[in-house]
C-alpha cells in the first residue's frame, strides 16, 4: 500500500511510501486536523515528532506499534477526546489502552512512554504499578498545578483570577473522571490506591453528582458502592436523568427501595 487509506474519520497510513518504509511521523504531521476520529499508524514507525496529532480536537482511538519509539513533545496536547491508544501485535489487559490515552494527555512521563514495556503481557503490570504511581502524584497534587494565563485583550486581575477558577475546576473534573476510570478497570490496584480513589470521588460529590447523567452505568454502581448515593440525590438524580436511559433509571429505582442493594461492584474486581 503506497497511499493513505482514508475513508470518513478513518486514517490508515501506509508501511511504505515511494517504496521507503515509513518510519517517522514528523513535527506537526496532523496539527489541528479535526476531520479525524480514529488514527491507525503502520509497524514500522519508530519515530513521532513533537506536537504530531496535537489539537486534533474529535481524534478518539490511535494505533501505535508496540515498539521502541521516540517520542517528540506534547504529541497529544489539545487532544482533549482522546479515549484509547491501542498497540498493535499486543495483547493488552482491556483497561491498558484508556490508560495508555490518559498518560499521553495529562501526564507523557518518560517512565510511561514505553510501548513495548505497556504492551508486553508480563510487562504491561509492570507499566500498570508505574502508572498508578504517577496517577497518583496527579490526583495529589494542587489543582492549580500548570496554570498558564491567556493573554485576551487588555489583561487585568479580574482575567487571570476568572482563568484561574475556570482551569482549577476542570482540574478537579479531570481527577474525578481518571479516578473513575480507575476503578472501573480494577485489576491489580491496590487496596491502599483503592481507598484513595474512593476518598477522592467522595470529597468532590458535587463534581460527581454533575457528571453521572452523562455517563454509563459503572459509573452509578463504583458511586452506590462508595456509598455516595443517599434517598435525596438519588431522587434528583432521577428528576433530571433523560427518559431514554432506562437501564440507569431501573438500578436507580431499585437504590432508592433498597440502599444495600449498590453493594458488590468491587468484589468482582481483583484488588
Amino acid at each position: 500500500m503506497d497511499k493513505v487509506s482514508e475513508e470518513k474519520s478513518v486514517i490508515v497510513l501506509p508501511n511504505r511510501v515511494a517504496g521507503e518504509p515509513v518510519t517517522a511521523i514528523g513535527e506537526k504531521a496532523y496539527l489541528s486536523r479535526k476531520d479525524v476520529e480514529i488514527l491507525i499508524l503502520p509497524d514500522c514507525v519508530r519515530s513521532i515528532g513533537s506536537w504530531a496529532f496535537s489539537h486534533m480536537k474529535n481524534l478518539r482511538e490511535i494505533t501505535l506499534p508496540a515498539a521502541d519509539i521516540r517520542f517528540g513533545k506534547q504529541i497529544f496536547l489539545g487532544c482533549d477526546r482522546l479515549q484509547r491508544v491501542l498497540l498493535s501485535g499486543a495483547e493488552n489487559y482491556e483497561g491498558i489502552p484508556f490508560f495508555l490515552a490518559t498518560m499521553f494527555v495529562y501526564f507523557p512521563t518518560p517512565e510511561l512512554c514505553n510501548p513495548v514495556l505497556a504492551g508486553s503481557p508480563k510487562g504491561q503490570w509492570e507499566w500498570l504499578r508505574a502508572y498508578d504511581d504517577v496517577l497518583r502524584n496527579f490526583l495529589e497534587g494542587a489543582d492549580d498545578n500548570g496554570f498558564e494565563p491567556a493573554f485576551i485583550g487588555w489583561f487585568d486581575v479580574e482575567d487571570v483570577d476568572d482563568q484561574k477558577t475556570e482551569y482549577i475546576l476542570g482540574r478537579k473534573r479531570d481527577k474525578v473522571r481518571l479516578a473513575f476510570q480507575r476503578l472501573i478497570y480494577g485489576q491489580n490496584l491496590s487496596e491502599e490506591f483503592h481507598r484513595v480513589l474512593v476518598s477522592r470521588l467522595l470529597q468532590n460529590a458535587d463534581i460527581v453528582t454533575d457528571l453521572l447523567p452523562t455517563v454509563d452505568i459503572r459509573y452509578y454502581q463504583i458511586w452506590a458502592e462508595a456509598g455516595g448515593f443517599t434517598r435525596e440525590s438519588t431522587e434528583q438524580l432521577l428528576k433530571c436523568l433523560p427518559r431514554e436511559l432506562a437501564e440507569i433509571r431501573a438500578y436507580l429505582l431499585s437504590l432508592s427501595e433498597d440502599p444495600k442493594k449498590g453493594d458488590g461492584f468491587f468484589d468482582e474486581l481483583e484488588l
